[in-house]
């Protein structure tokens, strides 16, 4: 082989090998477009979009896909332990869900995760020498 063809094949598999590095690491890219899929009111040309649907579900995705986004690299404002990433992840699941009742359900589990973050965020940030 010669170094043009290596060269030139390095150029083309190169940003494909890390893309999909990327998808395996992360797993968002692969949610994003189901959640028009799920909820098609993102959209704003379905049938029967209403702003009030829009402005729920689009509330409802974006914390859905910071709360997966979290879990699944383990960080918020903290390590995440164990309980918090499982708790956020079907929050993020039903928050990404169309409606309301999904996402308040989210919420409601995405709540003990949040305090439990900020109560370990101060506390490190108390024990954290000036």
């Amino acid at each position: 082989m010669t170094r043009a063809f290596v060269r030139d094949v390095g150029r083309y598999a190169g940003p494909a090998i890390a893309v999909y590095g990327l998808m395996l690491v992360t797993g968002r890219m692969v949610l994003v477009p189901f959640v028009f899929v799920f909820s098609p009111a993102l959209l704003i040309v379905a049938k029967g979009f209403t702003p009030y649907d829009f402005t729920v579900t689009f509330a409802g995705c974006v914390l859905g896909i910071v709360a997966l986004s979290a879990a699944l690299s383990r960080y918020l404002l903290t390590e995440m332990r164990a309980w918090e990433r499982l708790l956020a992840v079907f929050a993020a699941l039903l928050l990404i869900a169309p409606g309301l009742r999904p996402t308040v359900i989210g919420l409601a589990l995405l709540t003990p995760v949040l305090l439990s973050q900020i109560r370990g965020w101060r506390g490190a940030r108390r024990a954290r020498p000036v």
